[in-house]
């Protein structure tokens, strides 16, 4: 409204001038009116300029949030069992390579874990896949149901495991060397969500074997252990306000070495009485 008046009153003035009446005034006024007019008409194109550029900043946004739904290869909208006071549920399943190149089932258990499996985006799989070391061999392991990608992770199925052993010369010092085994074994930890299958994949394109998940919970050998009569309390030692729980692990250790093992934690124990005393 501002701009048709100013625009009114110099087509006015210009009728004035025109005509031959007061024309010094008219003729100031115009410069005036024109100066007035020229600043509305740059305001008014910055004011939808603006405006413009904020309605494509939002259709830009709301392109990006589409396109990133599209591409993503998680869907949200499958149902993974939720943590309870145990953790997360997920599937342990042990694998052995096979000579054709396939892999079998060996054992399986259920599981529940402290933190939630995540699942890798594609330029992650791709970026650890291709920077991985020459003795690591990563495949991707997915979830998938009816054609979708709802989880998916990297496992190393390389027969190369790297051991320590002391120098002959000198048992302090510990030598590590990278061992071949004769078999591939390797564990999958993959969250429970229903209506899955598992497929192992070379790559992001390539599948290598697909597993019937259900079919593995109701036919799978079970991962039978006995934990509770593993375990060997020490007796307490001092003040308990000043103390630590200490765990020893025998990793490395056969069943038939059991009692070494126990002896060599016995050890540290004294040691460490000792040093508390």
């Amino acid at each position: 409204m501002n701009f048709i008046f100013i625009l009114v009153r110099l087509i006015q003035r210009i009728y004035l001038v025109t005509n031959g009446q007061n024309e010094v005034n008219e003729c100031s006024g115009i410069i005036l009116d024109a100066c007035l007019v020229s600043q509305v008409i740059y305001f008014e194109k910055r004011e939808r300029m603006l405006k413009i550029s904020i309605k494509l900043s939002k259709i830009f946004l709301a392109f990006l949030v589409i396109l990133s739904l599209l591409l993503s290869p998680v869907s949200n909208g499958d149902t993974v069992e939720a943590q309870d006071e145990k953790g997360y549920p997920a599937h342990y399943i042990v694998f052995k390579g096979k000579a054709d190149g396939s892999y079998e089932v060996v054992h399986y258990s259920e599981v529940q874990l402290s933190s939630e499996l995540r699942s890798l985006d594609d330029a992650t799989l791709q970026s650890w896949q291709t920077s991985s070391p020459r003795h690591k061999d990563l495949i991707i392991v997915a979830l998938q149901t009816e054609g979708r990608t709802v989880y998916q992770g990297l496992v190393d199925t390389s027969p190369w495991m790297r051991g320590e052993w002391p120098l002959d010369e000198d048992q302090q010092v510990i030598d590590g060397r990278m061992v071949e085994m004769d078999d591939v074994v390797f564990v999958v930890r993959v969250p429970k969500i229903a209506g899955t299958k598992l497929v192992f994949k070379e790559d992001l394109k390539t599948e290598i074997q697909t597993f019937d998940l259900a079919r593995i919970v109701k036919s799978a050998p079970r991962i039978e252990s006995d934990l509770e009569s593993k375990l060997s309390f020490a007796e307490p030692y001092g003040d308990p306000g000043n103390r630590v729980d200490i765990l020893v692990m025998g990793d490395g250790y056969t069943s038939s070495q059991e009692t070494c093992s126990m002896l060599i934690s016995q050890h540290w124990r004294m040691v460490s009485i000792t040093y508390n005393l």
